[in-house]
């Protein structure tokens, strides 16, 4: 009996003794959630607080812009005012964020930058306008004309190639090429500039946001870098419009794409004939096909499918993607019979017709279409499915 009695008390001892472990450590586990909801707690404060200072300062940038009695930002002198902060920066003078580019409103505030608009109460004048009509500044941006030239410099400064002016020999000599690329004849053009890279998807989103247009389909393996394809000439010419510049003629292109900048009678890879007449090389590189591959894609290395631009090595001029990858609008109509009566200096294609002309082959085709002086045409409101494009602008 007394072995039972004594069981039982150590048992209940022992249940004692596991109630006040298992409390313990409830209350271990309570303090632990108490001091990380304490921790979160003051990380949301600090969180809160920081918004809260950002946003203090965010509104001393804005009444610095409207009121010009606070400094600017650090990285603007505080002399310098909101307009020509604009002008100097490219950052949107009320909130100093960089603006889209081609947009005519800040991404981040949503404040319009454009001619007329005044600088010290944010309302929208006329574009002549040399003072506010609501508050009187004079610090409103009227030159549109220089903002637009300002802008283009810096394009062509970040992403554009200078083709010197100077002559062409067009076409294919006799014996040589396809009946549309002759008779080979020399022209001479004007100073370009023209786009180092064919225009890609992303850059053609910007445009179609800015526009209000929507993207034709794209394959499904195309990407942001991939060069936008199926689009018509039409909406190639408006994009460039857009853009602050314009299709290149077939002359232009033809030059740019021979990517040769020593003198014709100079170069080594041309035969040792004379300049009229002469066989040019079919390639920015030469006649060598096994060197193709190097220099574009098309049907022999391509796996039926375009590649993000730049990936090939560039010609002469520093121009990626001038062979192959994707078929070029340009701005002439096509005729087969041209070159006929084409004039010598800076010509510009037929008055009318019924087709636009495109340039230099796909990742489709064969590498005779990829030769710099290979011709063809298309219907302009057709989205040619393997069509892209690229800008110029005048140097």
């Amino acid at each position: 009996m007394a072995d039972e009695e004594y069981e039982k008390l150590m048992a209940e001892q022992h249940r004692y003794l596991e109630e006040g472990r298992l409390e313990h450590e409830q209350t271990e586990r309570w303090d632990q959630q108490k001091q990380e909801r304490s921790r979160f707690e003051s990380e949301e404060r600090a969180r809160h607080a920081q918004q809260d200072r950002q946003e203090e300062q965010h509104q001393e940038i804005i009444s610095a812009m409207k009121t010009h009695s606070k400094p600017a930002p650090a990285e603007v002198s505080p002399t310098v005012s909101a307009a020509v902060q604009y002008q100097k920066t490219k950052q949107c003078p009320f909130c100093c964020n960089k603006i889209l580019f081609g947009a005519i409103k800040c991404q981040y505030c949503h404040s319009f930058v454009r001619p007329g608009i005044c600088m010290g109460c944010e309302k929208q004048n006329s574009p002549e306008a040399r003072v506010c009509g609501f508050c009187g500044s004079s610090e409103i941006i009227n030159d549109h004309a220089r903002l637009e030239k300002e802008r283009i410099e810096s394009m062509k400064a970040e992403s554009m190639v200078l083709i010197p002016a100077g002559g062409l020999l067009m076409g294919s000599p006799e014996g040589e090429g396809a009946l549309n690329e002759h008779p080979q004849h020399e022209v001479c053009l004007e100073a370009f500039y023209i786009d180092k890279y064919l225009v890609t998807v992303v850059k053609y989103k910007l445009f179609c946001a800015d526009a209000g247009f929507e993207i034709s389909k794209q394959p499904d393996w195309s990407t942001a870098q991939h060069p936008v394809m199926g689009i018509n000439w039409d909406e190639a010419a408006a994009y460039c419009k857009w853009a602050g510049g314009r299709l290149p003629t077939e002359a232009e292109w033809e030059k740019a794409s021979r990517g040769i900048i020593t003198p014709i009678n100079q170069h080594p890879i041309y035969r040792s004939r004379t300049t009229r007449g002469a066989a040019l090389p079919n390639y920015c590189f030469g006649n060598d096909i096994s060197q193709l591959g190097a220099y574009a894609w098309y049907r022999d290395n391509s796996k039926d499918q375009a590649h993000p631009v730049g990936e090939k090595k560039p010609n002469e001029y520093g121009l990626f993607d001038m062979h192959g990858n994707v078929w070029e609008w340009v701005s002439d109509w096509y005729n087969e019979d041209y070159y006929t009566r084409s004039p010598e200096k800076n010509p510009a294609g037929p008055d009318s017709g019924t087709c636009r002309v495109l340039r230099g082959g796909a990742f489709n085709t064969s590498h005779d279409m990829l030769r710099s002086a290979s011709r063809t045409g298309n219907a302009p409101g057709s989205g040619y499915p393997w069509a892209g494009f690229r800008c110029v602008v005048p140097a």
